[in-house]
């Protein structure tokens, strides 16, 4: 026998004093519900039982520190016949004692409210062994000693902690133990018992893995704690009738698949949707609360967590809404949200998520997936309504003018309400389209850049046909909504923008013109940036496509396709699997380009590269020309800086020698500054030599050749400047 001293450390009767006793220990410390106060006492109970087993066996009174376990003699004392060790519980006076306090009746009375420990175990039909197992994981989370007692009766890494092995020790039959070491068992796949993961045999769970019950469960059990776990709120109202047959075909479908497993239900909708009152209307319809999720990214941060979530609402009859704000997760939060889909399969509630397009719905696990709900688009009359009674306003001009160009669902058109609550009763229209900008937050940035415009209509010099031309295309962009909303021209042109096409040699004023439609206008401008929206891999450019039109469908903005033949080329012949997806890509862009409800510009030099199919989809057409000589004069005069002195040069020469596009002789006239502004002494004026120099080192540069005769009774300063 081991006969070393006991280290001076609490014994272990005292631990065990000091935990539960049999009278009313856990119902002194707040327990509400009688039975659970029974099994708690019934894992008391048996830990000291087990304790008095291991002092008679060892013949020691072992400190709270100690642990019998290391040597071998004990290993041999520990596999005497079960026989004995029951016999040893009927006749020690304390572990007899123990015994027949344990075949105490159980209480009569308790709760038996959804979600309560009888409950559950009704639920999830639990055996004796099993209830014993949820009572073991659940002690922990009330008495602070059990960790104390324990580790008397457990070896291992995890001593002291509540695991299947002290299961099977301080259960009178552990062989019944053995049916819940299967992570298939109700109580891990509900996840009302936790484990840390430990599948290194399959699909069991190690004897010795720590469980645990989730701290926002057991205070249920423990308290009768019925208010939603932190995080959960519960949508109230009845919705709108705006949904439905849809809202009945899934409470119907969710009604029938309740019994089985969790339903995944995609409520798909824009940006800004309802998708609380859609989903308040499926619940009124199936009569069972939604709890909406506070904050989504936390949720799916944690399977503990989201389990306790799923889990809760399963006790409690009701079913769970990931909201607004998962509906702009991106692609890892998504795959996150799978995965735990997959761990709650088993639990029958329905989660409601809200996603951007079918996309994204179709993405969640197909074997869960339940009908998707489709919250319609505003149309221009309701967004009109929701804004006058959000703002308390009548309608009036920056009314229409909120409902046509940003396309919000209820929710953003509320936020922006809220926003600008100090002004209800009035609207400040340069405010209130600000902040509707600010709501919008359209995506657009990684794949196009906002460009800040530099140009007035002032400065766009233009022949009489496109200048014209320019102006239909202001008049068109000003007139669409009485043309849609008033005419009825909205459903037969799907409330279609405008798209335009600036074709025309290199420098003639294209993007000049797209920055002063942007001016005149008072809409954003984004050019696309081609380099993140095509892609080498099939399928990767539409998806790109998709995004960069979604984005900018949700308010009006100027797109302008810069090198457009690059993206609006012609479909060519099927000769490989390449021009076929490539053909794909091009009858994608031309059928979103006609859904597009802004105002999208193409420029091009290379017009005849274009599809034809979809220059039939452009409303307007404007070809750029080279300027004649009397606007290259025009151009001279007014493209140099408003206070830089231009009277010394000669434009009438300038304007009839060089026959140059808007673009290069603003590029001539800025080098020329800069050489002017390096020379000591210098005024803020221009001379006709540093322009000469600029005009014949960017013919240099654009490799068209001038001899010294083109350059008049100036050719001395180009003969000059080619011998420094």
């Amino acid at each position: 026998m081991n006969t070393r001293t006991p280290t001076p450390m609490r014994p272990i009767d005292a631990v065990i004093d000091d935990s539960a006793s049999l009278a009313g220990f856990v119902p002194g410390m707040g327990v509400s519900d009688p039975l659970v106060a029974w099994w708690l006492n019934q894992v008391t109970a048996r830990l000291r039982r087990h304790v008095r087993w291991l002092q008679h066996i060892t013949g020691h009174t072992y400190a709270a520190d100690d642990s019998p376990h290391d040597s071998a003699e004990l290993v041999f004392l520990l596999s005497k016949t079960h026989n004995e060790k029951l016999k040893f519980f009927e006749t020690d006076p304390t572990a007899g004692y123990l015994t027949r306090s344990m075949r105490a009746r159980r209480p009569q009375q308790y709760s038996m409210a959804p979600g309560s420990f009888k409950w559950i175990v009704d639920a999830l039909r639990l055996t004796d062994a099993e209830t014993f197992v949820l009572a073991l994981a659940l002690t922990p989370s009330l008495d602070s000693s059990f960790g104390e007692a324990a580790s008397i009766c457990a070896s291992g890494p995890t001593r002291g902690s509540a695991t299947l092995a002290l299961a099977q020790k301080l259960w009178d039959a552990p062989e019944e133990i053995v049916a819940c070491a299967d992570l298939s068992h109700a109580l891990f796949a509900y996840h009302l018992v936790n484990c840390q993961g430990s599948t290194s045999h399959g699909h069991m769970v190690e004897w010795e893995t720590p469980l645990w019950v989730l701290p926002a469960i057991a205070r249920g059990f423990l308290f009768g704690d019925s208010a939603p776990i932190p995080g959960l709120c519960r949508i109230e109202g009845a919705g709108e009738d705006r949904y439905g047959a849809r809202t009945r075909v899934v409470a119907m479908g969710l009604a029938n698949r309740a019994s089985r497993r969790l339903s995944a239900v995609p409520v798909v909708g824009p940006q800004g949707s309802a998708f609380a009152d859609a989903v308040a209307s499926c619940a009124a319809v199936s009569g069972r609360p939604v709890y909406e999720v506070s904050d989504t990214s936390a949720l799916l941060d944690s399977e503990g967590a989201f389990d306790a979530a799923v889990l809760w609402c399963w006790m409690h009859g009701a079913d769970l809404f990931l909201g607004s704000s998962f509906a702009q997760c991106g692609v890892e939060e998504c795959q996150r949200l799978c995965q735990l889909l997959r761990r709650c399969e088993r639990t029958a509630i329905a989660i409601y998520v809200a996603c951007a397009d079918r996309h994204a719905a179709n993405a969640l696990p197909a074997h869960l997936l339940a009908p998707a709900m489709e919250i319609p688009p505003l149309s221009f009359e309701e967004r009109r309504l929701l804004w006058e009674r959000a703002l308390g306003v009548d309608s009036g001009a920056p009314i229409v003018r909120c409902a046509r160009s940003f396309r919000f669902g209820k929710e953003s058109i509320e936020r922006v309400a809220r926003g600008l609550a100090g002004t209800r009763g009035t609207v400040d229209p340069a405010l209130l389209i600000e902040a509707c900008r600010a709501e919008s937050t359209n995506g657009l940035d990684d794949l196009a850049q906002h460009i800040t415009p530099r140009f007035a209509a002032g400065d766009l010099i233009l022949p009489p046909q496109q200048h014209q031309q320019f102006h239909e295309i202001l008049n068109a962009m000003r007139s669409l909504t009485t043309v849609h909303y008033e005419w009825g021209t909205a459903r037969p042109w799907n409330e279609g923008g405008i798209a335009a096409l600036f074709s025309g040699p290199p420098g003639t004023g294209k993007t000049m013109a797209a920055e002063v439609l942007s001016v005149e206008l008072d809409l954003p401008l984004y050019r696309i940036d081609l380099s993140q929206v095509v892609n080498k891999y099939i399928g990767e450019t539409e998806k790109n496509l998709k995004r960069l039109f979604d984005a900018a469908d949700a308010a009006d903005v100027i797109l302008f396709f810069d090198e457009a033949d690059a993206l609006f080329g012609r479909r060519t012949e099927v000769k490989d699997a390449h021009d076929r997806y490539a053909n794909l890509e091009i009858s994608y862009l031309l059928e979103r380009m006609e859904r597009f409800k802004g105002l999208a510009i193409l420029a091009t030099n290379r017009k005849g590269d274009l599809d034809e199919a979809f220059l039939r989809r452009l409303r307007y057409l404007i070809d750029f020309p080279l300027p004649d000589q009397k606007r290259r004069e025009q151009l001279w005069q007014t493209l140099p800086p408003r206070g830089v002195d231009i009277s010394l040069l000669d434009t009438g020469f300038l304007a009839k020698q060089f026959p140059l596009a808007g673009g290069y002789i603003r590029t001539i006239l800025f080098n020329a500054c800069l050489l002017r502004a390096g020379k000591a002494g210098s005024e803020r004026s221009l001379r006709m030599e540093d322009v000469i120099v600029c005009v014949k080192r960017e013919y240099d540069k654009i490799n068209r050749t001038l001899g010294i005769e083109h350059f008049g009774s100036y050719g001395h300063i180009v003969a000059e400047a080619m011998h420094e």
